[in-house]
């Protein structure tokens, strides 16, 4: 089937194939686009999405400061695991609910104090999910004090 179009001075005139190339191109894209989003986030550094009921200080804690975490779901355990390979490195039971006087929330207290190790980590709460990495290290303000005083 031969379709000539015309309008102000030109004309093309084609078999209809180069619609079916613009079409095939523009899937072949979506395609790739689709792949490449989902291959993306389900990679983000081999990291799965944290909980947001285990509040970590994003930022980090210094070795020899106190670490904890804040839970505002129901658990017993939790498990603070190495982020680049996900062994369990330190583990305890999760402080009494009480109420936050700010929130009210029934909120419960995750003590890995002990933990001094310069390292990324994250929390794994059975029953919850995992919490959002962490490092623990002594220069861990470094970056966010580079952020706030040259960005």
């Amino acid at each position: 089937m031969n379709r000539t179009l015309r309008g102000k001075g030109r004309s093309v005139t084609g078999s209809g194939s180069r619609l079916g190339v613009g079409v095939a191109s523009l899937l072949i894209w979506l395609v790739l686009l689709l792949v490449f989003s989902l291959g993306v986030a389900g990679k983000s550094g081999g990291a799965e999405p944290g909980s947001v009921q285990i509040k970590v200080d994003q930022v980090g804690y210094l070795p020899d400061g106190e670490t904890v975490a804040v839970v505002t779901a129901v658990a017993k355990t939790f498990e603070v695991k190495r982020a680049s390979d996900n062994v369990a490195v330190s583990s305890g039971a999760l402080g009494p609910a009480s109420a936050d006087a700010d929130s009210g929330d029934s909120v419960q207290i995750a003590n890995f104090t002990k933990l001094r190790e310069a390292e990324t980590y994250y929390l794994d709460v059975p029953g919850v999910g995992r919490s959002w990495t962490f490092a623990i290290k002594r220069d861990v303000s470094l970056h966010t004090d580079y952020l706030v005083i040259w960005r």
